[in-house]
């Protein structure tokens, strides 16, 4: 008897696949190429980040030098060549989602099958149990002719029972395990969906990039004192044109509840650029990528102390920024308005812009921007992807001008104006309505 026992306890954990388990895998080689090619595309980012970051460096050190033709042409063409660099990372970043994605998928149809294999040995054992469940202990006792038959019996029951529960264990594991890759393999098609997205976007940027060294090979003819006669017709229309926005904001009138506005501190609202410090590019904050190149106020480089914009100073905060920088949401909320200046009249203003109203009163202006990826009345969360830095507009060089309003006290106008010959739309608030970005970042 204790030998019938012996033999079936064997044959049952044979058939139920615990003594003998063949290595799993629908396709295990295909796993290992998947492996490397991760491995081949992590390193190559890597060193593409690196060059990115040197395009970076030299892009700001040009920023300092005396503007002149050959330095701009110098200064684009390493601008263009970052942002290949950018679209040849992104198609990298897209070759490692679609990889982990594939990998994902085959570990996933390998969890399937292994459930499915699970659930076969754990019908065995919970049946072996019933069938043998129905026998009294002195039914067994009886049916065994020695006292070590009935104590081998017992312990084959035991071990049943034992290895049902283990079995049971292990489908909860595979059960869990299998739920946390499908989730990852969906946020991993959003992230490819959202890369492919991105990838258009750095096309068409180093596209405009492109045109506008041809604008100005085109403009300059080539020359030095073209250029020159350029750059100064653009200053002064912009100084011009910004007396005329600053006298039609002395007329508004408005008042401002103070209570209806968040207190002044750090975190209300995010950072709209990646590496931001909020020290001066010229003191202290040289090892960022995104330093401020000039404060709000009534000085270039104001401190960080709060002050009160009264319509002569500098109505938003400069941020470094090379072109192709994401720029992101510092708040949920609503795009108000978006435009581009440069389409009325070429850099001498914001360039390409976004207005977002906030649910806590405040409003934001994202400026001189490359690329703009929002609608008007579309609704945006904090931390949302809604453009890339640029140049566009009236700008020295590549940076992001963040703003911050009052929400009831900024607008949307189409200013009538004599120095541009045309409507120019564009955000305008009273000069209580600009608020110092640093009291709430």
């Amino acid at each position: 008897m204790l030998k019938t026992y012996i033999q079936l306890l064997v044959c049952s954990l044979a058939v139920l696949g615990l003594f003998i388990m063949e290595p799993y895998s629908l396709d295990a080689a295909r796993i290992d190429e998947l492996r490397t090619a991760i491995q081949d595309h992590r390193q190559e980012i890597e060193l593409l980040e690196a060059e990115i970051k040197e395009y970076q460096r030299t892009i700001t050190e040009t920023e300092r030098e005396v503007r002149t033709f050959s330095s701009e042409v110098a200064r684009l063409n390493t601008i263009i060549k970052k942002l290949q660099a950018d679209i040849v990372i992104t198609e990298r970043r897209i070759d490692f989602t679609e990889a982990l994605i594939e990998k994902l998928s085959i570990e996933i149809v390998e969890k399937e099958e292994k459930i499915k294999e699970d659930r076969v040995r754990l019908a065995a054992f919970i049946r072996e149990i019933n069938e043998n469940s129905s026998q009294s202990l002195i039914e067994v006792l009886l049916a065994n002719a020695s006292l070590s038959d009935f104590f081998s019996t017992l312990h084959y029951f035991n071990t049943l029972q034992y290895l049902t529960q283990q079995e049971l264990a292990d489908l909860r594991i595979s059960k869990l395990e299998f739920e946390e890759e499908i989730a990852a393999r969906a946020e991993e098609h959003q992230n490819l969906a959202a890369l492919s997205t991105e990838l258009q976007d750095r096309n068409a940027i180093e596209k405009t990039t492109r045109d506008e060294k041809a604008y100005l090979l085109k403009a300059t003819k080539e020359k030095e004192d073209e250029y020159r006669e350029l750059l100064d017709d653009r200053l002064e229309k912009k100084d011009a044109l910004e007396e005329e926005i600053r006298n039609i904001e002395e007329e508004i009138r408005i008042t401002i509840d103070p209570a209806s506005l968040p207190g002044a501190r750090s975190g209300v609202l995010g950072w709209p650029l990646e590496d931001i410090a909020l020290e001066s590019c010229f003191a202290g904050g040289q090892g960022k990528a995104n330093c401020v190149t000039q404060f709000f106020g009534n000085t270039d480089f104001a401190t960080k102390n709060p002050q009160i914009y009264n319509s002569k100073g500098h109505n938003g905060i400069d941020f470094r920024a090379t072109t192709g920088s994401q720029t992101f949401a510092s708040e949920s909320g609503i795009v108000r308005a978006v435009g581009d200046t440069d389409t009325q009249c070429r850099s001498v203003s914001y360039g390409k812009w976004i207005l977002i109203d906030h649910p806590n009163n405040l409003s934001t202006l994202y400026a001189h921007l490359s690329k703009i990826t929002l609608r008007e009345g579309e609704s945006v969360t904090r931390g949302q992807r809604i453009g890339y830095s640029g140049s566009t507009g009236y700008s020295t060089g590549p940076h992001l001008h963040y703003a911050v309003f009052a929400s009831q006290a900024v607008q949307n106008s189409s200013i009538i104006s004599k120095i541009c010959g045309v409507p120019l739309y564009l955000p305008i608030s009273p000069p209580n309505g600009y608020l110092n970005p640093l009291s709430y970042l």
